[in-house]
């Protein structure tokens, strides 16, 4: 989806799409580590 926003010009919806992207990542990361997520927000896991 980051993909055909960035084709479409849409720069911002890119952004928010790949952040999402990387958040589930993180999820799955932490989830398999065993540790606890506090807060899932995708901006949230990032930092």
């Amino acid at each position: 989806m980051a993909l055909a926003a960035r084709g479409r010009g849409n720069e911002g919806q890119a952004r928010v799409c790949a952040r999402r992207a990387a958040g589930v990542a993180v999820r799955e990361y932490f989830l398999r580590l065993g540790i606890p997520i506090v807060n899932p927000g995708a901006y949230d896991l990032l930092q």
